[in-house]
């Protein structure tokens, strides 16, 4: 359980801000139903001295990338992250009971550890966690944009455009660039892949 950290009663909670979670319910169109624990953010504080927002590639940057693309006859791939925020650790101090859908921990103090849904910096967070990621595997910031990262390939330059959780890969082997990005040699599962 890496969402949390099950504390004892006696945990000073100085500091921190109590936050009630709850689950949304997201019903696919194939009739599939999916959980979400989300935080209730209008209650959470912005730290001062910290920036909360995420950047996201423009479209004058996708754009260039995608003439670049059909100019040199690179091929696009595009995909969703899944449960993206829980990749990322927050910088929020937070903590909650847990309610009665938790099963044996219901009613136990825990801290909250991973960026959740509904936390004002979660987005920041993911943000810094996929930059990381994309810095492990060669890619930069290209000019044009901070979230348009880009890396040479020898023959031509692979593109990767992301916004919030969606990445746009472009290069003539994109599916090498998801592989290392999914889960067998990167944090991510990714879904919805396909042309976009």
């Amino acid at each position: 359980m890496d969402i949390f950290e099950l504390m004892p009663e006696n945990f000073d909670l100085t500091g921190y801000q109590y936050i009630l979670l709850t689950y949304t319910w997201d019903i696919k169109f194939d009739g599939k139903r999916r959980a979400h624990l989300v935080a209730n953010g209008k209650v959470t504080i912005k730290p001062p001295e910290e920036d909360v927002w995420s950047k996201v590639v423009n479209t004058e940057s996708v754009s260039t990338a995608m003439f670049l693309v059909m100019l040199n006859g690179i091929k696009i791939l595009a995909a969703d992250i899944s449960s993206a925020y829980l990749m990322a650790d927050t910088k929020e101090m937070m903590y909650t009971r847990l309610g009665q859908e938790f099963g044996v921990w219901a009613g136990k103090l825990a801290i909250i550890r991973k960026a959740l849904y509904g936390l004002i910096g979660s987005c920041a967070q993911l943000h810094c966690h996929l930059c990381a990621e994309l810095d492990k595997i060669g890619f930069k910031p290209s000019k044009a944009g901070f979230d348009l990262w880009m890396r040479d390939a020898g023959d031509h330059y692979e593109y990767v455009a992301k916004y919030i959780d969606d990445i746009l890969i472009m290069s003539k082997d994109p599916n090498a660039i998801l592989y290392l990005l999914q889960k067998l040699k990167g944090p991510y599962k990714l879904k919805g892949d396909g042309s976009p």
